[in-house]
């Protein structure tokens, strides 16, 4: 192995990922990289005009390196662009230390085409941030956003990120709404590719937007944002996306902002990760404001459509929903998700169902939900407990009896949780030995 190539495609944050976890890489065979930054539809901006220092770059679009990619060992980001390539698909993923990812390069002995999206898990944090701190971003973009937080904000301030064009993530607007309304002494930052949701936040008194010269526009004006559409290297996507230079700029003065607030919820964002990974290279990250905790509802149940709901943001949106007293949409929202679990935690979401069912008088498909719950998972204390205390509701003694047995043999003495569970279930033990005696 002579070179890693670095390739960085897609959106800003999809580039900057894919740029430091490139240099890390690199770093490892103590080799300068070949860094190509294409200018194409999802992104017209160039290198210089990014960042701050001065190096080595290629244009080449993708479309012009298949010829070359069979003569490299390739590690992209999904199957789509190896098959795209004529390539077998090898995940830049798929190591688990950085001593791991060197010895399969050295023993291939190839070139290294390193093509992610995302950072990637197996390089160290330390040598990330290193890394990131040596890449100054272009000092005008970096003023630009000082002067707007200086100008803006007296203090600290929360931010919101909303994107709305190829993808939908983040809160919508009825929920950034809701959000500034419940927190009318605080300030906030609201960015977005769409300029409607900006002007939408930006009616509110605590709220700063920033004007920008250029958004996100669509390559093919008839089409809508996620009809399948060609990109610069004739691959099909559902994205109808062109980023001239100016928006991509915007965006990252925007992104410069972001890293500064007190950034709101969690999403699949790579724009709002990147912010949340730069304001951890900050050396100043003390601060006096307390986190918003909401969970993005709207974007839950399309995730939950599609079948990547992460289940602990299901059981927390859920959650979120039961207590603003939406208490069918909660359990709509986890009947969802259920459609296509994807997690050993599976008996959770079983659980949480059942007692909003029980909540909600549905007992009998509580119990459903129950007896799925201690299936999945034999040994979970409270499934057998509630499960015991529902089937008493439900005039069984002689069952609940036996899910109460099991879950006192489950309980560890010692511990004062389990002894309170304990008390509780040798109370209703006796209580229903004494009826069905009678």
């Amino acid at each position: 192995m002579s070179k890693i190539l670095i390739y960085c495609d897609g959106g800003l944050g999809n580039r900057y990922n894919a740029l430091i976890s490139g240099i890390s890489a690199a770093e490892l065979f103590n080799c300068r990289p070949d860094i190509y930054w294409p200018v194409n539809n999802w992104c017209e901006a160039e290198y210089s005009d990014i960042f701050g220092n001065n190096v080595q770059i290629h244009t080449s679009n993708l479309i012009d390196l298949k010829k070359d990619a069979p003569s490299w060992l390739v590690l992209s980001h999904d199957l789509r662009n190896a098959e795209y390539l004529g390539v077998p698909f090898l995940s830049a993923y798929g190591f688990s230390t950085e001593a791991e990812f060197t010895d399969f390069c050295l023993k291939d002995g190839r070139d290294v085409f390193l093509y992610p999206a995302l950072i990637l898990p197996w390089i160290s944090q330390e040598r990330l941030r290193t890394v990131a701190r040596g890449l100054p971003f272009h000092p005008d973009l970096v003023a630009a956003a000082d002067k707007f937080v200086k100008e803006s904000f007296s203090g600290e301030f929360y931010g919101l990120h909303l994107r709305r064009t190829d993808l939908v993530l983040g809160y919508s607007d009825a929920e950034v709404k809701e959000i500034i309304l419940e927190h009318k002494d605080r300030q906030f930052f609201v960015c977005s590719d769409s300029e409607e949701s900006e002007k939408a936040a930006a009616q509110y008194s605590n709220v700063r937007v920033r004007n920008k010269m250029s958004y996100v526009e669509r390559q093919d004006e008839k089409k809508n944002w996620s009809d399948i559409t060609l990109d610069t290297s004739k691959r099909a996507y559902h994205s109808n996306v062109r980023r001239n230079a100016q928006g991509v700029r915007d965006a990252l003065v925007d992104l410069l902002i972001l890293s500064q607030s007190i950034i709101v919820g969690k999403s699949a964002s790579t724009f709002m990760n990147v912010a949340r990974f730069i304001k951890e290279l900050s050396t100043n990250k003390v601060g006096n404001l307390p986190e918003i905790y909401t969970i993005p509802i709207e974007e839950s149940f399309n995730k939950a459509s599609a079948g990547v709901l992460d289940v602990m943001q299901a059981i927390s949106a859920a959650q979120q929903l039961w207590s603003k007293q939406r208490y069918h949409q909660a359990v709509e929202l986890l009947r969802l998700w259920l459609k296509q679990p994807n997690s050993t935690l599976l008996y959770v979401v079983f659980f949480n169902l059942s007692v909003y069912l029980q909540n909600l008088g549905a007992l009998h498909e509580a119990e459903a939900y129950l007896r799925q719950c201690v299936y999945q998972q034999p040994d979970f204390l409270q499934g057998h407990l509630q499960l015991g205390l529902l089937l008493e509701k439900l005039k069984r003694p002689d069952e609940a009896i036996t899910h109460l047995l099991k879950a006192l043999s489950i309980t560890r003495k010692g511990t004062e949780q389990d002894n309170n569970f304990r008390m509780m279930i040798i109370a209703n033990l006796s209580r229903l030995t004494q009826e069905t005696s009678h």
